[in-house]
């Protein structure tokens, strides 16, 4: 996983602790807070679909957390949502944001809500599971869905980009999350 300005500890081979411990030089600033990103190192497939967070804790203001997908070289000090080819779920204002722009409104999040990401494959049927890696393949459509506490709150449909869609999660300085690879349902 390529990381900045975030300190990630592994719980499990697939539960990730992660505080945003940013400093004033890193990334960008969101909300008035220093930003910090992790772009996860697995791209989102047929077999692995959905992830997860826990909001731990969060910074006393201005706390901002996002969870979406976007392509290997997205910018770590973006959100995902704000930049081409991605799209995220905002815990601060509930937006759903997709290649810059605001697209809907959901639930805010805030300290022990679950904020999840999935895929469905639009194109595919969804009882077989592709050999290989199951990655999506460019130009493929995908449904990238948005759960809170396990609900679904929120859906948009990308075009997948070279290389496939990998896991981004932002978060401002003070915030806490837990995230899980392993979870089964979303």
């Amino acid at each position: 996983m390529r990381k900045q300005s975030v300190s990630v500890s592994c719980v499990s081979h697939t539960v990730y602790k992660i505080d945003a411990v940013c400093n004033k030089s890193d990334g960008e600033r969101y909300n008035g807070r220093n930003t910090g990103c992790v772009v996860f190192s697995r791209a989102m497939s047929a077999r692995h679909y959905y992830f997860e967070l826990q909001i731990v804790d969060t910074a006393p203001t201005n706390s901002a957390i996002g969870i979406g997908l976007a392509p290997n070289n997205h910018n770590p000090s973006k959100y995902p949502g704000w930049m081409k080819k991605s799209c995220g779920y905002h815990s601060d204002d509930g937006v759903l944001f997709k290649r810059g722009n605001h697209i809907a409104e959901m639930p805010k999040c805030t300290v022990d809500d679950y904020m999840g990401c999935g895929i469905r494959f639009l194109e595919r049927n969804d009882d077989i599971i592709p050999r290989g890696t199951g990655i999506a393949e460019k130009g493929e459509r995908i449904l990238v869905y948005f759960t809170k506490n396990g609900t679904e709150v929120g859906k948009t449909e990308m075009t997948t980009p070279s290389g496939g869609f990998y896991p981004v999660i932002a978060l401002n300085d003070g915030d806490i999350i837990i995230v899980n690879f392993s979870v089964t349902t979303g």
